[in-house]
């Protein structure tokens, strides 16, 4: 999540937080957390990835596009 979503939404260090949730959820499963401006193209992110986790992100639509089951709590692919 960008630095002005985070601030816009209040959602602090909402990334950490989701991981050690994911951690939970998935014990043993490889946890990867892709910042905003990453060096690796999305397509290539998404390349082997069996769940993208979002808090509102077109990423959720590369997601989708690529085949890979995502969650995400708000924004457009929220409602698909």
């Amino acid at each position: 999540m960008g630095k002005k979503s985070r601030v816009f939404l209040g959602a602090g260090d909402w990334e950490l937080r989701k991981a050690s949730e994911l951690q939970q959820r998935f014990p043993g499963r490889s946890i990867i957390v892709r910042q905003k401006r990453a060096q690796v193209p999305i397509d290539q992110a998404l390349r082997g990835a069996s769940l993208v986790v979002c808090h509102h992100s077109n990423c959720a639509v590369d997601a989708i596009i690529a085949g890979v089951p995502f969650e995400c709590e708000d924004g457009a692919a929220h409602w698909l």
